[in-house]
């Protein structure tokens, strides 16, 4: 939550405690609000005419996904730092800045970004990306202007273009995408370090999570995923804000080797992960919080250490109970508190849980382990998969 502190994406396998931490910090921070990609309509996005009949020309998104991202996540800054509920409070917001800075040459591009905006920042995420899209489109049918005004911009006109056309749309639809507003977007992050988000005292946080589920297409998703990750870098210049995702690890090594062009160096993220690793006496300490919240709740009050419920070790200095369970687990807080749950089931008419009981415990824990692993692997296949396909082209 330290807002000089670089690290914002949480990087961690399945059950590692991910969305546990995001949670802990929602928790915490006065001023948060939290961003499902399911929410966002990335799917509308995918199959909308216009983006389809970009990606049929083989015209690069990446700038336009940084734009979404970015005015994104800047009116989801501004709803939470001015209470920005509706129209009226949007606009007040506006003039206000326009009274402020409208004799400031250096504030003007910003200045008309919120002009342009400014009565519609209270509107719901999906709805702005479905106006930043069709803009899009818009904007392309000028460009390409008369002469393929009979185009239609969707995959079926794409493939109904002929070589020497589709080389002269493509010309003039990357244009558009290459001036999109995104400099317009630099002067409104400055303009909001320097106006909005001054007070050493207020922190404002964006936090994203789900990004591991098929929320769109594997392409479209590493795409989407690796503008977030620029976008978190370049947030980092409103002092006062933090933008903090959880991301699986693997997913993150696909996104990097699917989005990698010449100039780039893996070495300048790090500084922005923080990946979860798990010790065993830190996860001996889970269990014992597990423990006693279950006592607590149940039979007594009293702290109830682990050893006065799980059996003592084996005579002649063998494995304790302990350490039995962890070396059956993957380090994961899920593995290791489904673990003990099983005890606690097979057990649940005894004063203690012996080491038969563990043993039984033990088989119904890998079954559900097992399932899990195959869950686990179709999944990874996918993005092996992928990641062929990726080095291929």
């Amino acid at each position: 939550m330290d807002v000089d502190s670089p690290e914002s994406i949480i990087l961690g396998r399945t059950g590692s405690g991910k969305s546990a931490l995001l949670y802990k910090i929602q928790s915490m921070a006065q001023k948060v609000v939290k961003l499902d990609p399911n929410d966002i309509s990335v799917r509308f996005l995918e199959y909308s005419d216009i983006i389809q009949f970009f990606c049929a020309l083989n015209i690069n998104l990446d700038l336009f996904y940084k734009l979404l991202w970015r005015h994104v996540l800047t009116v989801e800054f501004l709803k939470l730092r001015y209470d920005i509920k509706n129209e009226f409070e949007s606009r007040s917001f506006i003039d206000g800045l326009v009274s402020k800075f409208s004799r400031d040459i250096t504030k003007k591009k910003a200045l008309e970004y919120f002009s342009e905006w400014g009565d519609r920042f209270w509107l719901d995420t999906d709805e702005q990306l479905r106006i930043i899209t069709n803009k899009l489109e818009s904007d392309t049918k000028i460009s390409i202007g008369a002469k393929y005004a009979g185009v239609a911009l969707s995959l079926e006109g794409a493939k109904k273009l002929s070589d020497e056309d589709r080389v002269e749309i493509k010309q003039r639809a990357s244009l558009v995408v290459n001036g999109l507003q995104i400099r317009k977007l630099n002067e409104v992050l400055d303009l909001l370090a320097e106006h909005s988000f001054d007070d050493p005292q207020k922190r404002f946080y964006i936090l994203i999570d789900q990004l591991d589920e098929e929320w769109a297409g594997t392409e479209t998703r590493v795409r989407f995923i690796r503008a977030l990750i620029e976008e978190i870098k370049t947030f980092r210049r409103i002092r006062q804000t933090k933008i903090i995702a959880a991301l699986r690890k693997d997913l993150l090594v696909l996104v990097f080797d699917m989005t990698r062009d010449s100039g780039f160096q893996e070495e300048k993220y790090e500084s922005y992960l923080l990946e979860l690793r798990w010790s065993p006496k830190e996860l001996a300490r889970l269990i014992e919080m597990r423990i006693n919240e279950v006592f607590k709740s149940q039979y007594t009050k009293q702290l109830v250490n682990f050893d006065d419920v799980f059996p003592k070790a084996r005579k002649g200095g063998g494995q304790t109970a302990m350490e039995f369970i962890v070396e059956r687990t993957l380090r994961r807080p899920r593995d290791i508190l489904q673990f003990v749950n099983e005890s606690f089931a097979i057990a649940a008419d005894r004063e203690r849980i012996s080491w038969r009981s563990l043993f039984a415990a033990e088989a119904q824990y890998s079954e559900k382990r097992l399932k899990s692993l195959k869950e686990e692997w179709v999944r990874f296949t996918h993005l092996l998969k992928n990641r062929w396909k990726s080095f291929v082209a």
